[in-house]
């Protein structure tokens, strides 16, 4: 086994993180998840991590919550792109995790994936994870949440200029194809 919910437990303790257990259900040993909550300001997100495959696969993920520690639902946010944008752009500047959208729950959240097809995973990589959730993955939910409410996405200097850059290059493009002489 590459991982267990035992020592995942182990190290959350070493953390001092308070969390809950589910027992495993009588059908599907697999089934087992830790949850628990963190809060950054006023608000809170909720972090599940699981095992798949005898602990071969090692899934967290993070919600965020509104102010009844419910799952935000984002369709009704007249913000909908600019909170895609957003997110899209995390994706490309983080080196790992990834914001996903649930279309089935409505609902975004944060995943981290780790195979562990040839080695256990270690306290120092259960730290990262750690630390990249706890920390720069509320940080970034704080921003979508500003997103979410006011339409305007955080400007980043690096993507901004690629963001210039190709739309140049599409401009110039658009405007070859427009006058006949081909790209």
């Amino acid at each position: 086994m590459a991982v267990s919910l035992e020592q995942i437990t182990q190290w959350l303790k070493e953390k001092d993180v308070e969390f809950d257990q589910t027992s495993p259900t009588a059908e599907d040993e697999s089934e087992r998840e830790i949850s628990f909550h963190t809060k950054k300001g006023d608000h809170t997100y909720s972090h599940t991590i699981y095992t798949r495959y005898e602990g071969k696969l090692f899934l967290w993920r993070m919600y965020l919550l509104d102010e009844e520690n419910e799952t935000i639902i984002f369709k009704d946010s007249p913000h909908l792109s600019e909170i895609f944008r957003y997110t899209l752009t995390l994706n490309y500047l983080k080196d790992f995790g990834s914001w996903e959208y649930r279309p089935v729950i409505d609902s975004l959240r944060l995943s981290v994936e780790i195979p562990l097809e040839d080695a256990p995973m270690t306290s120092a990589q259960f730290g990262r994870i750690f630390d990249y959730m706890t920390e720069e993955g509320t940080a970034d939910g704080e921003a979508i949440r500003r997103v979410m409410e006011t339409g305007e996405v955080p400007p980043d200097p690096f993507v901004d200029a690629f963001s210039r850059l190709f739309m140049g290059m599409f401009q110039k493009a658009f405007e070859l194809n427009e006058n006949e002489e081909g790209i």
